[in-house]
């Protein structure tokens, strides 16, 4: 059996790789009133994205066609959908054989329904800012994304399981757990792309996305279902295949030109499911930075690392393996005119 000590002073933490095990332990030395240990066990993302996803529109292309998606209930057995753009206000509806028609039966009214501005998430340069029962949340964003298209603002979140909502922000799709799961506290990132994905849903045990190039039938992508008139295409799978989009990266800023004062902490920023981190930062004036980590999303924050700021003098460092937890946050020592922190995952 392999053992190693560990000292820790008086409120005060350590990050520590471990050597390879089946099974690990902790044997205090001595009488401790508040203790915590938490494990993180990962691997590094081997993913590349599937071409199972062909055909979906890339970012800012002019070239697509997209609707809005509703299961029409279980009794019509029809997923609905209320096409936009050079299309807009045609209906159409999807049925058990996964035949894409018009449908003059399912109402425009019905479809419309499910549109929805989404509230508490904004854009704050390459950071997505999203507000829950009074906790602020920073999502990276992968390239550049600010929550629109063509054909108007992006489907954020819905529900596609029971208590299994999927949010799609900032370029990159996140589980995200029932409010009485901890909500956004507890969110976890799946993958990232760089798809102008209008809409999507389940329907069926299947998960559907609108917002498809024209002509991406000719691709010879069983994924891609094309209506009869040839003016709508669907992308059809199942959740899981999400995960073959390729592996969570993105570049989030919890602050960006900022001036703080003395001692000010920055909103937090999402830190787990990602591999590959990097720090860059600059401040008009000397200070010290530190990092902190809640590692395991119930607000237990600990000091990760203190990194020291030369005046106009660019800090860059990429991070040991052992730098991991949900979410990250950084406070000043100094007060500065202007502070930039940009968190890079890769």
């Amino acid at each position: 059996m392999k053992s190693r000590e560990i000292t820790l002073d008086k409120n005060s933490s350590k990050f520590i790789e471990l050597e390879d095990a089946e099974w690990t332990r902790i044997v205090p030395r001595t009488d401790a009133v508040s203790l915590s240990a938490h494990f993180t066990l990962f691997d590094f993302e081997k993913r590349i994205p599937s071409d199972i996803f062909d055909g979906i529109a890339k970012r800012g292309s002019k070239n697509a066609n997209a609707a809005l998606l509703r299961s029409m209930g279980i009794k019509s057995k029809k997923l609905g959908a209320l096409a936009r753009g050079k299309n807009g206000g045609n209906i159409y509806s999807l049925n058990e054989s996964l035949k894409l028609v018009k449908d003059s039966s399912v109402k425009e009214s019905v479809l419309a329904e499910t549109e929805e501005a989404p509230k508490g998430i904004s854009y704050v340069g390459d950071t997505v800012l999203i507000e829950e029962r009074g906790g602020r949340y920073l999502l990276p964003c992968n390239k550049s994304f600010d929550g629109t298209s063509e054909f108007g603002i992006l489907r954020v979140a819905r529900e596609v399981v029971t208590e299994r909502d999927l949010l799609n922000c900032g370029g990159t799709f996140y589980e995200l757990p029932a409010v009485n799961a901890q909500g956004m506290a507890k969110v976890r990132p799946i993958a990232s792309h760089d798809f102008d994905i209008f809409d999507f849903c389940s329907f069926g045990g299947l998960m559907f996305m609108s917002g498809i190039e024209n002509g991406a039938e000719k691709l010879s992508n069983r994924h891609i279902i094309t209506s009869d008139d040839g003016k709508l295409s669907l992308w059809a799978g199942v959740i899981d295949d999400l995960w073959k989009l390729g592996k969570p990266v993105g570049k989030g800023s919890p602050w960006i030109c900022k001036k703080v004062s003395a001692g000010e902490t920055s909103d937090m920023l999402l830190l787990s499911g990602y591999d590959k981190k990097s720090v860059y930062a600059v401040s008009s004036s000397d200070t010290d930075l530190d990092i902190e980590v809640d590692i395991d999303g119930t607000g237990l924050w600990v000091k990760y690392e203190t990194i020291k700021l030369k005046a106009g003098i660019p800090f860059e460092k990429t991070f040991s393996d052992n730098f991991c937890g949900y979410w990250l946050r950084v406070k000043t020592s100094n007060s500065s005119e202007k502070i930039s922190v940009s968190f890079i995952y890769e």
